[in-house]
């Protein structure tokens, strides 16, 4: 975890790509957003139950609050949130420098407890296209999913999934299976067109876009002019300080949200979760 620390202080230091202040203002009580244009609960078609014993075994938690995992999962929610209003952004990327990070733990996790707040909504979307793994954790297998979308064989408001756990200010879009050509659907008209509805179904509101590790392909090198804000999940005694500094230098400034630190050796004092 030192390592990870002095990556980001040096990045900092030399003025290149740096995390965002970690001095955040509270989310105030009253919800400065306006109302979505359309009622969180209409866009989805499919609505599924989940297993808690799944969500256990996937560590999927932020759904339930009070305990301290779900609470740092909300004390990230509320410094991602802080960071994307001030700045009128609608559009989240969570990645990580290489595999098995827990990326996608926290995705699904920050989307649960997004999911909580009132009067918002939030988007999950599947975009590791080629390592697709939200619908396995969740334990779901829905009849349709992101690439029904895309080929132009269901709307999206069919393709969309709600959860019972989550309730109706959660939509899933769900990948199913690998992309044969991940990085040139990425890239695609197609996937542009599918985030101008998503943004425009929910006007000021957030989506989530869980997608392959940076430094593994050129994916979210395509995507980033189209994304609004990256949060960066890096894991503890596995990404090194020339991996972390890596993705510091491809990420623009503007659009670090965060840095993310799992799997820590320090979690029974600071929770699950830390945040640099």
């Amino acid at each position: 975890m030192d390592q990870i620390k002095k990556a980001i202080d040096r990045a900092k230091a030399s003025a290149a790509v740096a995390a965002p202040s970690a001095r955040w203002q509270p989310v105030p009580s009253h919800d400065p957003r306006p109302e979505p244009r359309q009622q969180p609960a209409g866009p989805a078609a499919q609505a599924l139950s989940i297993s808690q014993a799944q969500l256990e075994h996937s560590r999927i938690v932020a759904h339930l609050p009070g305990n301290a995992v779900s609470m740092s999962f909300d004390l990230l929610r509320t410094r991602i949130l802080q960071f994307m209003w001030s700045k009128g952004l609608s559009t989240l990327v969570v990645t990580s420098p290489t595999a098995s990070c827990g990326k996608t733990v926290t995705s699904i996790n920050l989307a649960f407890s997004m999911a909580r707040l009132v009067g918002g909504h939030t988007v999950l979307v599947d975009l590791d296209l080629r390592k697709p793994q939200v619908a396995n954790y969740l334990g779901i297998s829905p009849g349709l999913d992101i690439f029904s979308v895309l080929r132009g064989k269901s709307t999206l408001a069919d393709a969309l999934v709600t959860l019972d756990v989550a309730g109706p200010r959660l939509s899933v879009l769900p990948t199913l299976t690998a992309a044969n050509r991940p990085s040139e659907m990425v890239a695609s008209k197609e996937i542009k067109d599918l985030v101008k509805s998503l943004t425009a179904e929910f006007e000021k509101n957030i989506v989530i876009f869980d997608m392959p590790p940076l430094l593994f392909a050129d994916d979210l090198i395509s995507f980033l002019p189209i994304a609004d804000a990256v949060l960066l999940v890096a894991a503890a005694n596995q990404t090194t300080e020339d991996e972390l500094a890596e993705c510091l230098r491809m990420i623009p400034e503007e659009k670090l949200a965060g840095v993310v630190l799992t799997k820590s050796d320090e979690k029974q004092r600071s929770a699950y979760y830390g945040y640099t």
